[in-house]
């Protein structure tokens, strides 16, 4: 099953995070896929926006740090003494792949889960 789910709607192109048994955490393939997604929306005349959206209960948790407490992460989770370059170079892998979303030729809404919270109490989002 794919990690990153890319669909057409109409002139829409939507893009789901899909692991929501993680709360859509980010591992190995999750940039690549959407990066993937990302290049396909903006290689069809047809889509005219991105709508960006998490299945499930979260959009993005952020990174699977279990996945990469683990060890099954690439060869990212380095033995001491620690290889800054190494994590750069995956640091910088990730953050190219992420940036699809703000160099794509159509505009992207990010659908989030909204609810309200003490630190930020009048926080919307608009369903898509």
């Amino acid at each position: 099953m794919p990690k990153v789910i890319y669909e057409k709607d109409d002139r829409i192109g939507r893009i789901t995070l899909n692991r929501p048994e993680v709360m859509n955490a980010i591992d190995d393939d999750v940039p690549v896929e959407l990066a993937d997604c990302v290049a396909r929306a903006n290689a069809d005349p047809g889509v005219h926006v991105i709508v960006l959206a998490g299945a499930g209960e979260a959009f993005c948790a952020g990174y699977d740090l279990t996945y990469y407490a683990q060890g099954t992460g690439g060869g990212v989770t380095q033995k001491m003494p620690w290889d800054p370059m190494k994590d750069y170079a995956f640091m910088m892998r990730n953050t190219e792949l992420f940036m699809s979303l703000w160099r794509s030729y159509r505009p992207v809404i990010c659908r989030c889960m909204a609810t309200r919270s003490p630190a930020a109490p009048t926080s919307r989002c608009a369903p898509i």
